[in-house]
């Protein structure tokens, strides 16, 4: 497909070279170049700050699953009780994982937000090694183009939503005589801002342009082996060949008498 794209490409820059004077032809070229290098500039630019922001959204969802503030237990009495997806606070302030005991009393809430804590960046960690490969070799290695990474950045922002059914837990949240309300830790918020930069990373990936790939982006400037351009010899030129069939037809519809073909 490529040859044949570069060798209509060559016949069009002919017939474009004899009906165009020189100083217009290097008019037109130079305003193509330069409006085709402002768009690639762009959407290089573009991929740049999806790829930074998804490296912070990254951060954020990794801190939210360490953290053991992501929801705040309150007591009757006005006393604060970290709980997170993968640990709780004690007393002492210090953080220990869910033991045995809290797991058996899962009631598929603390699930749901424990595995929608992990699944959410580790799409994101397949988009940036996506995003990678594509500045490297271009998007055409794999199939869909833009589609996976899209439907990953959306399983991300799906997963980390998912984080805060943790305030529908029965063993964290429901209120008794030990549990007063549940308030928003400082885990939360941080899984507040993951979801808002999967979701622009969603909108950039999906609205903006592909850049061409940074190790060898002249790769589509390249001309093409000069005998595919020659024509094949032993044989005579096919536009002579048929140039000539058409006079000698014309010099016999001449001297003879006009038949149904002619007319």
């Amino acid at each position: 497909v490529r040859e044949e794209l570069f060798l209509s490409g060559v016949l069009q820059y002919r017939d474009f070279q004899k009906h165009t004077s020189h100083t217009s032809r290097t008019h037109i070229i130079s305003i193509i170049s330069t409006k085709s290098i402002m768009s690639n500039t762009c959407a290089l630019l573009v991929r740049i700050l999806t790829f930074l922001l998804l490296l912070y959204a990254l951060a954020l969802s990794f801190m939210t699953l360490g953290s053991c503030h992501f929801l705040a237990a309150l007591t009757p009495t006005d006393e604060s009780h970290g709980v997170g997806l993968t640990s709780f606070e004690l007393e002492s302030g210090e953080c220990l994982p869910h033991s045995t005991f809290i797991k058996r009393n899962y009631n598929g809430m603390e699930m749901v937000a424990k595995v929608g804590g992990f699944v959410a960046p580790s799409l994101g960690a397949l988009v940036i090694i996506l995003t990678l490969l594509e500045c490297c070799r271009g998007n055409e290695w794999f199939c869909g183009g833009k589609c996976l990474p899209v439907l990953l950045l959306l399983g991300s922002i799906v997963c980390q939503g998912l984080t805060f059914f943790l305030f529908q837990s029965d063993l964290f949240c429901s209120k008794s005589e030990t549990i007063d309300t549940c308030l928003m830790g400082e885990a939360a918020y941080r899984s507040v801002q993951a979801t808002i930069c999967y979701f622009v990373c969603f909108i950039l990936y999906l609205c903006g342009g592909t850049p061409r790939p940074l190790g060898n982006p002249m790769s589509m400037m390249k001309p093409q082996p000069q005998q595919q351009l020659q024509q094949p010899q032993g044989g005579g030129n096919n536009s002579n060949n048929t140039t000539n069939s058409d006079k000698s037809k014309k010099k016999k519809s001449t001297n003879g008498d006009l038949t149904k073909e002619d007319y």
